[in-house]
């Protein structure tokens, strides 16, 4: 459903928000700097957890690109 979003975002090393629900069924919001896309899963740096996560890609429930603020 998101895969051709998170190829290019992969590529780019784009920061990404997530809506994710999780193994125990409860939904997160995560902000991610995506790094790979493979196998269904989908590898980054999450912001919240500040370290390098995978999130199964049938469990993402929504993403978007995150907006830089221009300074």
């Amino acid at each position: 459903m998101f895969t051709s979003f998170l190829t290019k975002s992969c590529l780019q090393k784009n920061l990404i928000e997530l809506i994710y629900l999780s193994k125990s069924n409860q939904m997160t919001h995560r902000i991610i700097t995506a790094d790979k896309l493979s196998n269904g899963l989908l590898t980054g740096y999450c912001h919240q957890r500040k370290q390098i996560r995978r999130f199964s890609v049938d469990r993402i429930l929504s993403v978007l690109p995150v907006q830089q603020k221009e300074a």
